[in-house]
């Protein structure tokens, strides 16, 4: 019976295993039957395994086995599918792993381009910086130097400004006690090789200063008379 209703059924399986089930059927059929006898001797209470019943067991197998060849289908597909785009991502690997050496060689040429730029960069900050330093001494050096000037400027004109009545009195005096006259009858004097401030000191102290100031008035008479045609 088993035979006659699994012949035509596919199985996925050779002929071999193909028989065996069909052999295995009979058998079950056979030991159910067994079962039937003995149940009714212990229980003294009969049942029977039919052919209807038999052939729902046929059923059941048929049935229980397109749902699990179902399933099966199923999972190897999807197992088929997974392992092509394992492949595939295989693939794109093998790609992005060239990709990837390629561009860690280029990184590393870039990397170290960089390193050189940083350090040339580095370097002539640094020597900005010393000459920045350098330039920064010279004009503090020079700050200070105006800055005593400065000092010294105002000290000289507060000096000067402290003496500009003497000064003025003095010029007025010696305008009005030296004229040309007395500096051409100085000249004869002027002129000798021993009229001089040291032959003077020699001779005598006194001597030396009127020598000293006979030289100095006849110098300022010089000078003032060039300078006053620009005062005017």
């Amino acid at each position: 019976v088993a035979q006659h209703f699994l012949v035509s059924y596919h199985i996925e399986c050779t002929d071999e295993v193909k028989q065996s089930v069909v052999n295995t059927m009979g058998t079950f059929q056979d030991i159910v039957a067994e079962k039937c006898v003995e149940y009714f001797e212990r229980y003294r209470r009969r049942t029977f395994v039919t052919p209807k019943s038999y052939l729902s067991f046929i059923g059941g197998y048929k049935a229980i086995y397109k749902e699990k060849f179902a399933n099966v289908g199923n999972l190897s597909e999807r197992m088929r599918t997974g392992l092509a785009k394992l492949m595939e991502a295989e693939v794109s690997v093998n790609q992005l792993s060239k990709e990837l050496v390629m561009k860690e060689k280029d990184l590393a040429v870039a990397s170290k381009k960089a390193d050189e730029v940083l350090l040339e960069v580095t370097m002539k900050a640094q020597a900005a910086e010393k000459v920045k330093m350098q330039v920064q001494k010279v004009k503090d050096k020079a700050q200070a130097i105006v800055d005593d000037i400065a000092i010294d400027k105002r000290a000289a004109e507060e000096k000067l400004e402290a003496a500009r009545p003497a000064l003025e009195e003095a010029e007025a005096a010696l305008q009005d006690s030296i004229t040309g006259e007395t500096v051409e009858l100085l000249e004869p004097y002027l002129d000798m090789e021993d009229y001089n401030l040291e032959t003077a000191k020699k001779v005598c102290g006194n001597v030396a200063g009127l020598c000293s100031w006979t030289q100095a008035m006849a110098y300022f008479y010089g000078i003032n008379k060039e300078v006053l045609p620009l005062k005017v």
